[in-house]
């Protein structure tokens, strides 16, 4: 034991006591050990002081009781020294990135559900959060549900699907042209889930092409680079509250919305910036339709809305429709 835990800290009947007080409160306990416990090995060494004792008079299944806890004390403690030196554990961003890799994990929703639980409630016994946004109000279950595995494409879809994507990278050499289809097409063999994204830009009237290559982690970079607008995602708003919006005020109904249509399709909206300086660098798009953009200066990405033509840059919107506004997407492979 530590010279200064040895020194200073309780006795083996003071650490029973606290944990048999608090044997059915786990928050409690948990309130508990952490004022005394900085360091997992301390934790270690009452555990072998106990398994040890003769002096307590416990009986072997008091002793394996207290072994027991203060184990699920020591696994909760590491956690929580290893998350962000225990300054954060869980927020919203933090929340959905690990449900979406637990997704990617291919777990069930209800899975998912039980890692959200655990995860909240870990955080809320080093009182470190309050409960993410919104899920004081949805059920956790829907929340997971939101975080399904991506899809992957069908076997008897990737050739057809390889075949378009080749013939439109060797027509169009000026977008990218210091990259080899060699490279590309094996980076896309290797990512079914990214070839069913792509599928859905190209059912949707995108047609998809590689614009660059990511700098930071080499990947390569598509855009929808359909002349105009995306057909097959026409006639939506910027997002959900667009749509409950314009059904409230107006009695409108639209075919989507941006941001969820994005989402579900595995890839992201484009930005302003890149709207206006990346794909248009390229060539001449959007000359006589809009796509949405998001406006990367407002500050949360699913509330800030702009739209953008080929001329004239963007316009602030959130729930603006027509037959001729679409979005355009990205996706990294």
């Amino acid at each position: 034991m530590s010279e200064k835990l040895r020194s200073i800290g309780p006795d083996l009947m003071t650490i029973y006591t606290l944990l048999d007080a608090s044997r059915d409160n786990e928050l409690l306990r948990f309130q508990y050990f952490r004022q005394i416990f900085i360091d997992p090995v301390d934790v270690d060494e009452y555990i072998e002081l106990f398994e040890n004792d003769e002096l307590l008079d416990l009986t072997r299944k008091q002793i394996n009781m207290c072994v027991s806890d203060l184990r699920a004390f020591r696994s909760q403690l590491v956690v929580y020294l290893s998350e962000a030196d225990g300054r954060i554990l869980c927020v919203d961003d933090d929340l959905r990135q690990n449900v979406e890799e637990w997704a990617d994990a291919s777990l069930k929703p209800r899975e998912i559900e039980g890692l959200v639980r655990k995860r909240i409630r870990l955080a809320k016994m080093f009182d470190l959060i309050e409960l993410p946004r919104g899920l004081k109000e949805k059920s956790l279950r829907e929340v997971a549900s939101q975080y399904r595995p991506r899809p992957k494409i069908e076997t008897k879809e990737v050739e057809p699907l390889l075949q378009i994507l080749k013939a439109r990278f060797q027509e169009n050499m000026h977008r990218h042209a210091e990259i080899d289809w060699v490279d590309v097409q094996a980076k896309l063999e290797n990512n079914l889930e990214g070839m069913w994204s792509l599928l859905q830009m190209e059912k949707t009237l995108g047609e998809p092409d590689v614009v660059g290559i990511d700098e930071e982690t080499g990947k390569i970079l598509y855009y929808d680079c359909s002349k105009e607008s995306p057909e097959g995602r026409r006639n939506i708003v910027f997002n959900s509250d667009g749509e409950r919006i314009l059904k409230e005020r107006y009695g409108e109904t639209v075919s989507g919305n941006a941001i969820d249509m994005a989402k579900a399709m595995g890839i992201e909206v484009l930005t302003k910036l890149e709207h206006m300086e990346k794909l248009q660098s390229i060539g001449d798009f959007d000359q006589e339709s809009w796509s949405w953009v998001i406006d990367e200066d407002q500050g949360n990405e699913d509330e800030c809305a702009s739209y953008c033509d080929g001329d004239d840059g963007g316009r602030d919107a959130i729930y603006y429709h027509d037959s001729a506004i679409s979005f355009r997407g990205k996706i990294l492979i």
